[in-house]
């Protein structure tokens, strides 16, 4: 199957603008309809070809309108009456590009104003050629209205047919959602469909009307479930006929109409389609795109995300992305979420996931704080769902549906999806049943858009509660091991769906505890800061007994930590899963191929991943460990992941982008766009990948853009891949609207708002008033690393009394003299330098001996260090280092570097360890550095070395590295930077 994308199309002001299809293919159609879908939040409409094919999936949705088309089926988003099928016969033949010859064929999306465009040069059977432009969009001006245009001329004398009309033989999969279908045609022209859904009782009404440039008068015609009107005539050569067609949407789940009651709502939507058809139909075609269009500007204008690099795609992705999040969501209705295919197909049923919170929500959170406030209010008005779902299960508070639909839905996941391929039986779907993260995922968006949003009020009404009713299903959901003394959450799903009832899922384990320390921080504060609403909360949850219970559930919480290994296991089973080889399935362009060979039950027991699981945790939680840790597990974790699902690789750019691996991020990054744009044209037939398309963005932002959202601060540490020169986004924060430019060196904020916004910018503290900008520098290092005996701490004093003591029993002399030559060499090489002074020849049995013993007094003299022994300069100097976001690493040839830490209370707080044990090289070899740049993900010329002696000075310089210089070092021509304090180094790093 070919791949007839092309992404080259637009030049001048369209350029990384349209999206072409070149050539038609019946195989590739159910590709195009969802990624060239149209909408605007409220009407949803796949791009069909207006002629018909056996492959098409023909959809219009109106968000909201759900139903059940059976008892037992969950509800769904239903199609409503199609209006975009047109037959058109040319002496007898209808246009099907199935047969005949196709002489010329293009379809365009434009992504800048929502038009498709498609051009067909087809000769018919009987040899008259025929050229036939279609044009349509949904006006993003006016909800309701869609529009249509067809222009067709022939090179001779030809009989014409043109027949349209509004179509009620619609499905969802065969499932038939209408009845009470009431159909009429006024003044010869103007149609009117009215249906009401089989079970939720929803009224839907559509209003179509034609103008044709030929004055003949149509023929209505009435079917079994559908109307049309069908034109005759006789076209002359090189004759254009032009036929426009406007149509209107309403339903009775329209917002206007929330507070009627159903009895006399059909009158109701058909007056209003009536009369909202007569004013729009007046405009045409022409002039509604032009409405639309102008809408459209205003959006980019406020919205737009541009780069300036080497591969247009990305730029062309990056707007694809955005285009299709502006027209998935209804602003300014509370009622309804996004479907995971949006209202581009039939896929998933338009429910909402746990996508919206942790993939799309973020753009909205950080670019329409509006519309990320209306998703949030849908969330709170699912509450009573959410506790149905708690109390049915047998625990408290607000356990979140995992698929949502309308508000007074409930839990709607299907209970069976999909077949065994080993057993051949349906196979049951377990996440609505055990995949609980998402009530923690809830309350951590909750959160989010708060830290950014400051949005008070919505905390106050709804926030809070949310928090609190998820904590307490938390509380309710642990379960006590006796035997380990500690809570456990059993027999879940994690993120990683291909891992059934597993127990300690990392990333559930940790959301829940976040979730609970958040309801615990609001208990705590709420009285003092707004006693009505705390009062009014207090009533419903028992603050004392609450936050007692959440105390004590929280300590004992068991939290899975990183094993011997370095790795934090995904589930208590993980580990000890069978290995097995993933090439051909990483290799192969399509996804869920491991489904032919393997059944859920036997994936549980190989270690293979879906999709990102701990590593997501890395993402929404980062700083829980430490550097070194989160990078070991990225890769080991994605070297066992399948990227199946769509949710996966737009986390990993991001990730990848962080620990220094430029070139993987790029690729996931762009990985990331082709799951909609890519050459597999299978790949969205049910619907474009609502969450990959948010995962675009975030990839790009939260990635390369280097967006965090930190302890209610907004952190900017941006690393442009090396195809990009610059990236420039817009961003709201705390209601102030902000522009970041990204170049290669440096960062600019501009802040267009009305007061002052403070930030962190590589790691800096930056303030921007209203109407200015501020030019950020990127900083010359991301790394610094510290020789540790002299520099962290002074130990240099206890190995001169345990070398003294291995020089006394030898009668050697030693002093403070020779022992300052000691110093950042190896422990066999000091040896070497003590024994110049001794006039017999060891025997290298005997020399390992005093080696063995002089470490044993040395980790004697060690074991009486206490934290006493960091100064608090040192302390406090590394504290702020690690708050600007700078990395962190020890750099010793001492093998006794992990006990010093551990004596010192560091055991934990550096972000790579390069020592005498990882290394076989001692100082002034650069091997112990370069260790330790490698392990930071970080290049030599961006890592600082702080060392007290010049084998130590020799080693930095020999790779690479810049050096600061602290006691004797300091006399070093070696040295870059001279400190006389320690905390000089915040001067240096800026």
């Amino acid at each position: 199957m070919l791949n007839t994308m092309n992404f080259l199309k637009g030049q001048g002001d369209l350029k990384n603008w349209l999206v072409e299809e070149t050539e038609f293919d019946a195989r590739n159609l159910g590709k195009y309809e969802a990624i060239f879908a149209q909408g605007n939040g409220y009407i949803g409409m796949r791009n069909a070809l207006e002629e018909r094919y056996v492959e098409e999936v023909r959809n219009t949705f109106i968000t909201g309108t759900f139903n059940k088309a059976g008892d037992e089926e969950v509800t769904e988003l239903p199609n409503i009456p199609d209006v975009t099928a047109v037959d058109i016969y040319v002496d007898g033949y209808r246009l099907n590009l199935q047969s005949g010859k196709v002489k010329e064929y293009s379809r365009v999306m434009n992504l800048k104003n929502g038009e498709t465009a498609r051009k067909v040069v087809w000769e018919c059977p009987s040899k008259t050629q025929v050229t036939a432009v279609f044009k349509r969009f949904v006006s993003l001006k006016n909800e309701h209205v869609a529009a249509e245009c067809l222009e067709l001329s022939c090179d001779g004398s030809a009989q014409l047919v043109i027949e349209t009309g509004i179509h009620g033989d619609v499905t969802n999969h065969g499932a038939m959602h209408f009845e009470n279908l009431r159909r009429r045609i006024y003044d010869g022209v103007t149609m009117q469909f009215l249906a009401e859904t089989t079970e939720s009782r929803v009224l839907a009404a559509v209003h179509s009307a034609c103008r044709m440039s030929r004055e003949e008068k149509p023929l209505p015609v009435m079917g079994r479930r559908n109307m049309d009107l069908r034109w005759s005539m006789t076209a002359g050569a090189g004759e254009t006929i032009r036929m426009e067609k406007i149509s209107c949407f309403h339903s009775s789940r329209d917002l206007a109409y929330e507070k009627e009651e159903h009895s006399g709502m059909s009158e109701r939507l058909k007056a209003d389609g009536m009369e909202c058809l007569r004013i729009e139909f007046d405009k045409g075609y022409d002039r509604l795109l032009d409405e639309s269009e102008a809408a459209w500007e205003e959006f980019w204008k406020d919205h737009e995300v541009t780069i300036r690099g080497n591969d247009g795609f990305d730029q062309l992705a990056l707007r694809f992305a955005q285009y299709h999040l502006n027209i998935m969501v209804k602003k300014d209705d509370n009622r309804v979420g996004i479907g995971a295919k949006a209202l581009t197909g039939e896929g998933y049923k338009g429910h909402s996931f746990w996508d919206t919170e942790m993939f799309i929500l973020p753009y909205f959170t950080l670019t329409e704080p509006k519309t990320a406030r209306t998703l949030l209010e849908y969330r709170y008005r699912n509450l009573y769902g959410a506790r149905k779902k708690a109390a049915e299960n047998g625990w408290e508070g607000a356990m979140y549906p995992w698929e949502c639909a309308w508000i007074d839905d409930g839990e709607v996941t299907p209970l069976y999806l999909g077949t065994d391929v080993v057993t051949g039986k349906v196979q049951k779907c377990l996440t609505g049943l055990i995949e609980h993260h998402i009530s923690a995922d809830v309350a951590y968006a909750v959160w989010q858009y708060y830290q950014v949003s400051g949005d008070q009020d919505y905390m106050d009404r709804y926030g809070y509660e949310i928090i609190l009713d998820t904590a307490l299903f938390w509380a309710s959901r642990l379960e006590w091991n006796e035997k380990k003394a500690c809570y456990e959450i059993l027999d879940v799903i994690g993120p990683d769906e291909y891992k059934e009832h597993v127990d300690n899922n990392t990333y559930t384990n940790y959301m829940a505890d976040h979730n609970m320390e958040l309801a615990e921080r609001i208990m705590e504060a709420l009285p003092k800061e707004n006693k009505e609403v705390s009062d009014r909360l207090d009533q419903k949850f028992h603050f004392d007994q609450l936050k007692q219970r959440l105390k004590e559930k929280r300590e004992k919480l068991y939290l899975p930590v990183p094993g011997e290994n370095g790795i934090v296991p995904q589930t208590d089973q993980y580990m000890s899963l069978e290995p097995i080889d993933l090439a051909p399935y990483k290799s192969s362009v399509k996804v869920l191929g491991i489904h032919q060979d393997y059944n859920m039950e036997q994936m549980g027991k190989l270690m293979v991943s879906k999709q990102a699981d701990t590593v997501m945790l890395d993402f929404v939680l980062p700083d829980l460990f430490s550097l070194e840790t989160k990078r070991k597990n990225f890769i080991f974790y994605e070297d066992k992941t399948l990227h199946d699902s769509s949710l996966s690789r737009c986390v990993h750019a991001v990730l990848a982008n962080d620990y220094g691996m430029k070139d993987m991020a790029y690729q996931m990054y762009q990985a990331a766009c082709s799951i909609d744009l890519g050459p597999d044209m299978k790949s969205s037939e049910e619907g474009v990948h609502s969450a990959s398309i948010g995962g675009i963005w975030l990839s790009c932002i939260m990635g390369f853009g280097g967006v965090r959202i930190r302890n209610g601060s907004l952190e900017l540490n941006p690393k442009l891949p090396k195809a990009w020169d610059e990236l420039r986004f817009p961003l709201v924060w705390k209601g102030r609207k902000l522009t970041v430019t990204v170049e290669k060196k440096g960062v600019t904020i501009a802040n267009s708002g009305s007061s002052p916004v403070s930030l962190m910018v590589f790691g800096r503290k930056r303030r921007v008033e209203p109407e200015a900008s501020v030019y950020v520098e990127k900083k010359i290092y991301e790394a610094v690393i510290f020789d540790l005996d002299g520099v962290i701490c002074h130990t240099d004093h206890y190995h001169y009394l345990a070398w003294k003591e291995v020089a006394d029993e030898l009668g050697i002399y030693f002093d403070e003299v020779i022992n300052n030559r000691l110093r950042g060499v190896s422990r066999k090489e000091s040896f070497d330098i003590i024994l110049e002074r001794y006039d017999k020849v060891m025997k290298e049995e005997d020399k390992e001996m005093y080696l063995t013993k002089k470490n044993e007094g040395y980790k004697k003299l060690l074991e009486g260090m206490t934290t006493s022994d960091l100064s608090s300069e040192t302390k406090n100097t590394l504290i702020e280092l690690r708050k600007r976001g700078i990395k962190l690493a020890i750099g010793s040839s001492s093998k006794n570097a992990g006990l010093i830490l551990k004596q010192l209370g560091l055991e934990h707080f550096f972000d790579a360890v390069s020592d005498g044990n990882t290394i076989t090289h001692s100082k002034p070899h650069p091997e112990v550095f370069q260790k330790a740049a490698s392990m930071l993900s970080c290049e030599a010329e961006s890592c600082l070395v702080v060392e007290d002696a010049e084998a130590g000075l020799k080693a930095a310089k020999s790779g690479g590295m810049d050096c600061a210089a602290v006691g004797d070092a300091v006399k070093s021509i070696l040295a870059d930077y001279k400190l006389s304090a320690f905390s000089q180094l915040l001067e240096i790093v800026g």
